[in-house]
């Protein structure tokens, strides 16, 4: 299976600022716990749930847990770097989010979803040409969670967000 991670500029972890070396192992100790110990790592399915400025392929061995939207592996090692995501698919994805969402604006015909649709779209828009990718991806998920009526609003938000994995996986041709 193909794994993922991101990471800040540099090969940082956001979160622990942790500084990853390509083809260097990893190894966690003691007891694995999500959001706790161990290397965090992305299945496909859950590359939108962690966006950020570089998008490197992992290779995992040994003990592995699931998460909700990761995977806790006792070792890890980073083998390439998707340069692509830095080089402008990244901005591809935000715009695709945009597009999406003004196309689901599109489709409604009730004026109060048009006027909630309109709250959503300057504030995708902002972050598409801020180039925040990360926050175009979860506001659009948020926009069309909150006006799409088949199922509920996190039900709707779910299935957003595994279209944007699709996408990512797709067009950065990643499985």
């Amino acid at each position: 299976m193909s794994h993922f991670k991101f990471l800040q500029r540099g090969a940082i972890g956001p979160l622990t600022g942790f500084r990853w070396e390509a083809g260097v192992w990893v190894v966690a100790q003691g007891p694995l716990a999500v959001c706790g110990n161990g290397a965090h790592i992305l299945r496909p399915r859950d590359l939108a749930h962690w966006m950020h400025e570089e998008l490197w392929r992992a290779e995992a061995e040994g003990e592995q847990i699931e998460g909700g939207d990761c995977i806790v592996a006792r070792r890890v090692r980073l083998t390439e770097r998707i340069d692509s995501w830095t080089d402008g698919d990244g901005v591809r994805f935000a715009q695709a989010c945009y597009d999406r969402l003004r196309d689901r604006m599109a489709e409604a015909t009730d004026p109060r979803l048009q006027e909630r649709f309109a709250n959503y779209d300057w504030a995708v828009r902002w972050h598409v040409e801020h180039a925040n990718i990360a926050l175009a991806g979860y506001v659009t998920a948020l926009g069309i969670a909150q006006v799409t009526k088949v199922g509920t609003p996190l039900d709707c938000f779910r299935r957003e967000r595994d279209w944007q994995s699709d996408w990512l996986i797709r067009e950065l041709r990643l499985v």
